[in-house]
C-alpha cells in the first residue's frame, strides 16, 4: 500500500518535471507548463496529505509529504540551505546586483535608493533604456551619473556599472534590438568577465498584449509556443558570447533571462556554469512581479568564482526585484 500510494503521488510530478526539462519549449502546452508559476502543482500532493489526515491513514500522508518535497525542490525550485538575506560580507567578497529597472518607471530616486541600500560593487541593469517614438531616453545613464568615479558600459537596453575599471567591452546581437554586453573588469584580485543580457520573448508577428487580465492570460496561452521558441533561437548567440573569452578568466552571466531555472533554454545556457542561487540562495529566488514574486526569471550563472550568498531583497522600485550575489575569486 505504501509503495502504491508513493507511486501514484510521485509519478505525475516526475512526469511533469521530465516534460519541462526534456520537451520544454518545443510545444505550446509544455511551454505553458514550464513558464507559468509552479505553485498550483502543490494541490496534487496536498490532496494526499489531506486524505491521509482525514482518514488517519499513514500511507497516503507519507506519500503526500514525499511528493510535496519533490514538488518544492524540483518544480518550485525551493532551496533549503543558503542565506536568508543581506548578511555580513567577507573582506575579499564582491557584491553583484542584477536589476531590471523597467525603464525607470518607478523613479530614478527610488532606484538609486534600492541600489545603494545593497552596497554593490557591480550593477548589471536591464531595461536601462527606452524610447518614445524617435526619442531615446536612458534612465540607466541617469543612475550611473549618481555613482561618480564608477565605470559604465551600455549596449541596447543593458548596462553595467562598476566601481572597478572596465578594461574591455564587446557587444553582440541577441534578438531584434536586444544586445549581449560583455565587459572585463579589473578587480583587486584579477580580471573577471561579466556578460549582461536581457532575453527577448517577442517574435515576428506578435501583437501587443491586451490590458485586461483575462485577455492577457488568453494572449499568453495563444502565443506560448512562438514566444518560447523565440527564446530557443537566442541560445546560439549567448553560447557564442560565453565561449568567446578565455576559460581561465572567471565569468558571470547575469540578467533577466525571462525563463525559470529549468527547460531547454535555461539548461543549454547554464551548461558548464553554476547557478549561484543553487550555491548560495534560500527559497525560490523569485523576482517577478516585485509586489508578489512568483517567477524566478532573473539569474546569475558563474564559472571560476566562489559563491558566498545569493538573495533577493524585498524592494519595489521596479516591476522586478533585484538578484544579489556575493562572490570572491
Amino acid at each position: 500500500m505504501q509503495f502504491r500510494s508513493t507511486f501514484v503521488a510521485l509519478v505525475p510530478l516526475g512526469a511533469l518535471w521530465l516534460l519541462q526539462n526534456f520537451v520544454g519549449e518545443r510545444f505550446g502546452i509544455t511551454a505553458l507548463w514550464l513558464y507559468l508559476p509552479q505553485h498550483l502543482w502543490a494541490l496534487w500532493p496536498l490532496g494526499f496529505v489531506a486524505f491521509g489526515l482525514c482518514k488517519r491513514h499513514r500511507e497516503p500522508l507519507l506519500a503526500g509529504l514525499m511528493a510535496l518535497l519533490f514538488w518544492s525542490h524540483f518544480l518550485l525550485g525551493f532551496r533549503f540551505l543558503g542565506s536568508l538575506g543581506n548578511g555580513n560580507r567577507t573582506p575579499n567578497s564582491v557584491r553583484l546586483m542584477s536589476y531590471n529597472i523597467a525603464r525607470g518607471a518607478g523613479g530614478i530616486d527610488a532606484l538609486e535608493r534600492a541600489i545603494r541600500a545593497q552596497n554593490p560593487d557591480i550593477v548589471c541593469l536591464q531595461e536601462s533604456q527606452g524610447a518614445y517614438g524617435n526619442h531615446v531616453y536612458s534612465p540607466g545613464a541617469r543612475i550611473a551619473a549618481r555613482f561618480p568615479g564608477w565605470s559604465m558600459a551600455q549596449s541596447g537596453d543593458v548596462m553595467t556599472i562598476s566601481r572597478f575599471p572596465i578594461i574591455s567591452k564587446r557587444e553582440s546581437v541577441l534578438r531584434g534590438t536586444r544586445r549581449i554586453l560583455e565587459t572585463t573588469l579589473a578587480t583587486p584580485r584579477g580580471a573577471v568577465r561579466i556578460i549582461n543580457l536581457h532575453v527577448a520573448t517577442s517574435f515576428k508577428g506578435q501583437s501587443f498584449p491586451p490590458v485586461g487580465r483575462l485577455e492577457r492570460i488568453t494572449h499568453v496561452a495563444a502565443n506560448a509556443k512562438p514566444s518560447a521558441q523565440a527564446r530557443l533561437g537566442q541560445i546560439a548567440p549567448i553560447q557564442k558570447a560565453i565561449a568567446a573569452g578565455s576559460r581561465q578568466t572567471p565569468l558571470l552571466v547575469v540578467g533577466d533571462f525571462n525563463s525559470p531555472p529549468r527547460g531547454l533554454f535555461f539548461n543549454a545556457i547554464s551548461r558548464n556554469l553554476s547557478d549561484t542561487w543553487q550555491s548560495g540562495g534560500r527559497g525560490t529566488g523569485s523576482t517577478f512581479p516585485s509586489n508578489f514574486p512568483l517567477l524566478p526569471i532573473d539569474h546569475v550563472l558563474a564559472r571560476g568564482v566562489s559563491i558566498e550568498r545569493a538573495f533577493v531583497p524585498a524592494v519595489h522600485a521596479s516591476d522586478h526585484r533585484p538578484m544579489i550575489v556575493d562572490w570572491h575569486l
